[in-house]
């Protein structure tokens, strides 16, 4: 048999002896964890459950059954290691009772063996005296002898004695030729024992002899007696006594006669004086039964029965009969009593002992038990359909009340009804329990308490969310659960009604265990508890997320310059609606009832809960996108030329005419961005520490993880930016033209056009969130430069002096966006250059390059205006 790591080991045992119902103290190692873990208990073959007391892990006390004699084993079996062994065994022996030791039971001395001390006393392994004559030179271990022989014994006075034990125990390395001198001696022992009763027998002939002629005597007189007297000898004496009674009763037969019936009529009156209330027993109880006074029927029954149980008389034997069948229609009226609910504890305790009196082998207590827990769930039933039907007559609503009222009542009142009615209930058991000992039925006492209590979590469930019922739930109680109503109540409503439930389920709790119910009877109490704050967890966040998407409806897309955070009334909104939710997510997220675990505890909830906020904090990044509807745009359109001849004016280019109505501007990108950049520097670090402080333990991940989803918002934000405001100076790079050089000694039109473009783009930054301003006109410059040096190496010279233009437009470029041009770009613009240097009129290019600078001074300047540049 396989052992298991943790499996019980007795080592050790005290007393290591004893008769039957000794108390023993066992000790070991992994003795259980509890009285709850110990499964069986078996000492020398008998269980032993029963009695044991657990003590701790090494240690428990046991008395033994009525085991056999012998030695034995102790074997432990737990629920926790399974079935244990053991390093020891225990002894049983019966004490012999002498004969002059007082005993309060009859002994059976036929059997008692004079001389006989106890068997404690008996030495089984070493007779005092060498049967066989030859010396024994080793003895063998009874233990040993024991296992070949369980039923035997090597002890010649015992009557299991076997030949085989005792020679191996005493002779066992002993040869043959010893065996048959031993053999020898035994019977030279026995014809000694034969002769010495021979010479008993002579030494006492002469008593023997006088004893024989005494019997001889005595027979003779006995036979000489009955010649001459007869037989039997006190015939004659007989026959004489039987005449003088003869004789005296003819002399005094009429006097005799009437004396008799003289005092057995006054007897007879003696009698029925005596005993007359019996003969008013019926009418008695009859009329005690109509007053209420049960214990004047059984004081006055209890004495009539033990004055005329077994009487033969006919007239009492009738009396008992009515009375008798007045006594069964009695035991009917407080059966009736006992099952009608409601009666009071009180008198329900009497009615059982009433009838516990009456008939000793009845169970009125179990009937009482199982008829309250019945009547109580029907109460239960009773309480849902009532409020039902409330419900429907709209009682509530034309008294003003709404649905929180409503179910609110329903909660506490099905709460206050179920622990008053089950403090009664354990009562009531309780007193069951203490005159009955079977432990089945007290097992199903807890079971129906657990059985109501569970029935109660469902209604209250059922009525405050009954999509959470599990259907095999409904179908296990017949779909008897009611559908209430309908009543409209907002996301903060049913939290509330949650929340208020979930409290007075923690009163109730507190109260059952109060009244010494154990976790695993309000086990489902606990867990309704928990279900209710993961459904008002799910519908908070929820009607938060719905909320904050709802913010889009109220944004006024006004910055607030005064308060110099560059932001408008979104992230206020947005930080409000999170606020409105901290006192439920404490309420719901921090444990304040009895045995309520921490919901971060189990990881699947921990992992739902995380992810909920999650979606409440980040869920500004969706009403973010759904003011911007980004979601449904595309990238933006390039502008193309109208005419190709033109050199490339931004008169000239238009938009798709195809592109929709509601595309999305470029102030409110900048104000979405900055209202981003407020979130996540202040509103995001308030908040997540604000959940923190009301119970929610991972607010650090949740700021973690939405500061990276809005941080990737706002760079697409700024990427949609730059696209939209670099789109139309793209379009124009891409259509630019040598073919038609400036009349004057000037740069290309285009590049005045992209630098006014630029001013109207840093105007915009300026204006909506100066502080980005910098930055975002760097990587639109950079956007730009980049796609006009690549535009400027596919060009095609044709003569010296477009040669020149592209190096006059290169360089104007180069001056005019000096502030935001890096060390790549103006590598990247000589290399324009680099091919056309050898050609280069630069007269013309001094001359082109100072007249762009005199004529395009204010704007250059304003392009070049010194910002400070932050992080994008």
């Amino acid at each position: 048999m396989e052992v298991r790591l943790n499996s019980p080991v007795v080592t050790g045992v005290s007393p290591k002896d004893g008769i039957p119902g000794t108390q023993v103290t066992i000790r070991g190692e992994n003795l259980g964890n509890g009285p709850s873990d110990l499964v069986a208990l078996i000492i020398c073959g008998t269980d032993c459950l029963l009695t044991a007391k657990w003590k701790s892990p090494s240690k428990i006390v046991a008395r033994v059954g009525q085991a056999k004699r012998g030695l034995g084993d102790i074997i432990l079996v737990t629920r926790s290691g399974g079935r244990g062994v053991s390093n020891v065994q225990f002894r049983v022996f019966f004490e012999q009772i002498g004969p002059l030791v007082e005993s309060s039971v009859w002994v059976d001395e036929t059997r008692t063996l004079p001389v006989r001390n106890t068997v404690r006393n008996v030495n089984e392994s070493h007779p005092s005296k060498d049967i066989l004559g030859i010396s024994t030179r080793e003895v063998t271990d009874a233990t040993i002898l024991q296992k070949a022989f369980p039923d035997s014994s090597g002890n010649l006075r015992m009557n299991n004695f076997n030949p085989a034990w005792y020679m191996l125990e005493n002779y066992k390395s002993s040869r043959l030729p010893e065996i048959v001198v031993g053999i020898s001696n035994l019977k030279k022992e026995i014809t000694k024992e034969k002769e010495s009763s021979k010479d008993v027998h002579k030494s006492n002939l002469y008593s023997l002899i006088h004893c024989v002629d005494a019997l001889d005597s005595l027979h003779k007189t006995i036979e000489s007696d009955c010649e001459a007297h007869g037989w039997p000898l006190t015939t004659a004496v007989a026959e004489r006594i039987g005449a003088a009674r003869e004789t005296s009763d003819k002399l005094f037969s009429d006097v005799l006669s009437r004396k008799d019936k003289a005092d057995a009529t006054r007897n007879a009156l003696s009698v029925l004086t005596r005993f007359r209330f019996i003969f008013f027993l019926v009418e008695s109880i009859e009329e005690n039964m109509n007053a209420g006074d049960y214990a004047a029927i059984l004081s006055d029954y209890s004495r009539a029965k033990s004055l005329f149980k077994g009487t033969e008389i006919t007239l009492f034997k009738e009396v008992m009969e009515r009375l008798n069948q007045q006594i069964i229609k009695f035991k009917e009226t407080l059966q009736q009593r006992l099952i009608g609910i409601p009666t009071s504890l009180e008198e329900q305790s009497k009615l059982i002992k009433y009838l516990m009196i009456l008939d000793p082998d009845s169970n009125p207590g179990w009937n009482c038990v199982t008829t309250y827990h019945c009547w109580l769930e029907d109460q239960l039933w009773d309480l849902q359909t009532k409020y039902t039907i409330m419900a429907d007559a709209k009682l509530y609503e034309n008294t003003g009340n709404d649905k929180r009222s409503y179910t609110n009542s329903f909660v506490a009142e099905l709460l206050n009804l179920l622990c008053d009615k089950l403090m009664s209930f354990m009562k009531l058991a309780s007193i069951y329990s203490n005159s009955n000992k079977e432990i089945n039925n007290i097992d199903g006492v807890k079971q129906m308490a657990s059985n109501t209590i569970n029935l109660g979590s469902w209604l209250v469930l059922n009525a405050i969310a009954p999509e959470a019922i599990p259907q095999r739930v409904k179908d296990d109680y017949g779909n008897k659960f009611a559908t209430f109503s309908e009543t409209l109540v907002d996301g903060y409503g049913q939290v509330e009604l949650l929340i208020q439930a979930i409290k007075a389920l923690r009163n109730a709790l507190k109260t059952l265990l109060d009244s010494q119910f154990d976790r695993t009877q309000v086990h489902p109490l606990v867990e309704l508890s928990k279900t209710l704050k993961i459904k008002g967890i799910e519908i908070l966040t929820t009607t938060v997320i719905n909320g904050i998407m709802g913010l889009s409806s109220k944004e006024n897309w006004k910055i607030d310059y005064a308060a110099q955070n560059f932001k408008t009334l979104l992230p206020d909104l947005y930080e409000a609606k999170i606020n409105e939710m901290l006192d439920s997510t404490n309420s719901l997220l921090t444990p304040g009832g009895v045995f309520e675990d921490d919901l971060f505890v189990n990881d699947a909830i921990r992992q739902m809960i995380v992810d909920r906020y999650m979606l409440v904090v980040g869920s500004i990044k969706d009403c973010l996108e759904q003011l911007l509807a980004i979601k449904l745009r595309k990238r933006p359109h390039r502008l193309y030329l109208v005419n190709e001849s033109d050199s490339g004016s931004i008169n000239s280019a238009v938009e798709d005419r195809s592109k929709p109505a509601s595309e999305v501007n470029g102030r409110r990108l900048l104000t979405a961005i900055s209202n981003l950049d407020y979130i996540l520097q202040t509103s995001l670090p308030h908040i997540c520490r604000k959940l923190a402080d009301n119970g929610m333990k991972y607010s650090d991940l949740i700021l973690e993880k939405t500061k990276g989803e809005l941080t990737v918002l706002r760079a697409e934000l700024v990427s949609k930016y730059l696209e939209l405001k670099t789109g139309p100076l793209l379009s124009l790079v891409d259509c630019i033209s040598y073919d038609h050089l400036p009349e004057e000694d000037d740069v290309s039109s285009y590049i005045k056009e992209l630098v006014m473009g630029m001013i109207f783009v840093k105007a915009e930054l300026n204006l909506v969130i100066p502080v980005m301003s910098a930055k975002v006109i760097q990587s639109a410059v950079r956007i730009v430069t980049k796609q006009l040096v690549k535009v400027l190496k596919t060009v095609i010279t044709r003569s010296d002096e477009h040669a020149t233009q592209i190096v006059i437009d290169a360089t104007a470029i180069e001056e005019a966006f000096d502030s935001y041009i890096d060390d790549d770009l103006r590598k990247d613009l000589n290399d324009v250059r680099a091919p056309h240097k050898i050609v280069l009129d630069k007269e013309l290019f001094e001359e082109s390059l100072s007249n762009f600078k005199n004529a395009m001074f204010l704007a250059i300047g304003s392009i070049s205006g010194n910002d400070n540049i932050s992080d994008v």
